[in-house]
């Protein structure tokens, strides 16, 4: 009778191992979640310029015709982040230089709009936008006061669009309602 018992323990466990083992293998054996069908942007820092300076250029991959197209190219450094609903990327360009020119662009359809463009200053975006894709959120700082924060600083895009960009300096980093009306500071 003990045997009996034992052979079902062995059994049982057996079982138990066989079951892991082939929830384990499917698991792993998943596919990965695809790309979304949608064409697809990335940054490449290029070799050294004959100035020395590292050159950053945007490719878009066009899904349709499967082909990488060169966008944007810029002698210094370039940081992106995407906006919300695919509507752009916000270009962060650094001139490694002495002077570090910093430029902020948004980049939408091929075409490229200047949001914010000052000397002595720098800024820094990290695609932060309201949900209805208007303000983008911005840090603004001197470059010649090493100890002071940024500032935030909300940009009128649809301003900038029109020729003519509007902003407003910030206390602090504001935090919108989720349709995007009211704003929490």
């Amino acid at each position: 009778m003990s045997d009996s018992f034992g052979a079902v323990d062995v059994i049982s466990r057996d079982w138990w191992f066989y079951a892991m083992t082939q929830a384990e293998a499917t698991a792993v054996s998943q596919q990965p979640i695809s790309l979304p069908a949608q064409d697809l942007q990335v940054g490449c820092i290029d070799e050294i310029t004959a100035e020395g300076l590292p050159q950053t250029i945007l490719y878009r991959y066009e899904l349709g015709s499967e082909t990488w197209n060169e966008e944007y190219a810029y002698p210094g450094l370039t940081f992106f982040n995407p906006l919300p609903q695919d509507n752009g990327v916000i270009l962060q360009l650094v001139e490694v230089s002495e002077d570090q020119f910093w430029q902020t662009l948004l980049w939408q359809d091929g075409q490229s709009t200047e949001l914010m463009n000052l000397g002595n200053v720098y800024s820094i975006s990290l695609g932060q936008m309201d949900p209805n894709g208007r303000f983008l959120l911005s840090y603004l700082g001197n470059a010649e006061e090493e100890e002071a924060l940024p500032e935030p600083l909300l940009i009128d895009t649809e301003s900038c669009l029109a020729g003519n960009c509007d902003s407003t300096v910030m206390n602090q980093t504001p935090h919108w309602s989720p349709d995007g009306q009211r704003l929490l500071l």
